[in-house]
């Protein structure tokens, strides 16, 4: 795939918090090629593809997800098209909602903390800040959740551990959206397969 990136693709890449940077890397994966050794190579880069994960443009499984291969198809065509943002379903607010705490008691191996205080706060706010996350593309509906469950359960056991309650530090549900709380606990207890390095050649932008 030849990337003739243009200024109408660059401004729109821009405006999606997209860099030409990340669409290099993408062409470099969908061809299959090993770039394990640029990336343990550089910080800066490391950095770079870790964004991209968070963003959703690769997998899990270090492949280009939908939405790197609608970027790599964009900066592929000489059009005016542009990238569209991603639609928040309604069901995936309701999801998150359900799975954060109303307040701060829960029981934990027959043993029972709290409460101390309530978590939730305006439902219709969160849903607002939610679903600003997930247009802007920083974030998947997914990751919100599973990071939101992970820091929960974290803060349950390390009660247990400890003795004290831990989920009373929780954000309430509005601040740990809009300070996007859940990114700190995304990808924890991921294992990454050292892959061996290859000559990624050149490629043209």
């Amino acid at each position: 795939m030849k990337l003739d990136i243009t200024d109408v693709h660059f401004i729109e890449l821009q405006k999606k918090g997209y860099t030409v940077d990340m669409v290099l890397i993408l062409s470099w994966i969908n061809k299959n090629l090993d770039i394990s050794h640029i990336i343990a190579g550089s910080k800066k880069i490391e950095a770079i593809y870790k964004t991209m994960k968070r963003k959703n443009l690769i997998t899990d499984d270090e492949k280009v997800s939908q939405i790197g291969i609608e970027i790599l198809d964009f900066v592929s065509l000489k059009s005016n098209k542009t990238l569209i943002k991603p639609k928040p379903a309604a069901s995936d607010f309701d999801k998150w909602w359900e799975i954060f705490p109303s307040n701060d008691k829960f029981t934990i191996k027959g043993r029972t903390f709290g409460p101390t205080r309530s978590l939730k706060a305006s439902k219709e706010e969160g849903r607002l800040l939610f679903n600003k996350i997930i247009i802007s593309g920083e974030f998947t509906a997914e990751q919100i959740i599973e990071g939101t469950k992970y820091d929960v359960n974290l803060k349950k056991e390390r009660s247990y551990k400890t003795g004290q309650n831990q989920l009373k530090y929780l954000q309430n549900s509005s601040t740990y959206l809009r300070h996007t709380s859940f990114d700190g606990f995304l990808g924890l207890g991921n294992k990454e397969e050292p892959k061996q390095s290859t000559n990624l050649g050149s490629i043209d932008i």
